[in-house]
């Protein structure tokens, strides 16, 4: 998803403090650097560990239960006319299994409605 806003007012945005409200995502801090995600839609939480890249142009999410990877990326890039923009990418390894493809399901309409919020918030 792209923007008409610099990385430098998007990324207040995505800090700790917000990021989970674009997604409805409830995010619950555990013993041991351990993160539990409840997701709209999915009966149980994902457990795992996340941290920002040292640039903080990326939120890193490995799963532990189900095992998964995820990131959510932000850099700056040149929009038609010239212009200064922002580009926010999800992505997402899930298990080959049922289960994977049961969360791949959910997590494609949360990351959906959360990049089309932010669109809306920051303009396109």
């Amino acid at each position: 998803m792209q923007v008409t806003s610099a990385k430098e007012r998007v990324l207040p945005y995505l800090d700790d403090a917000n990021v989970g409200s674009w997604f409805r995502v409830v995010r619950q801090p555990l013993d041991d650097g351990v993160v539990a995600l409840s997701l709209p839609g999915l009966t149980r939480r994902l457990y795992g560990n996340e941290r920002w890249t040292p640039t903080r142009d990326a939120l890193l999410f490995s799963g532990i239960s189900p095992e998964l990877d995820a990131f959510l990326s932000v850099r700056s890039v040149i929009l038609p006319r010239g212009r200064l923009g922002t580009e926010v990418w999800v992505h997402v390894e899930v298990p080959r299994e049922r289960e994977g493809a049961r969360l791949m399901t959910v997590l494609n309409g949360v990351v959906g409605r959360g990049l089309a919020l932010i669109q809306a918030e920051l303009g396109s």
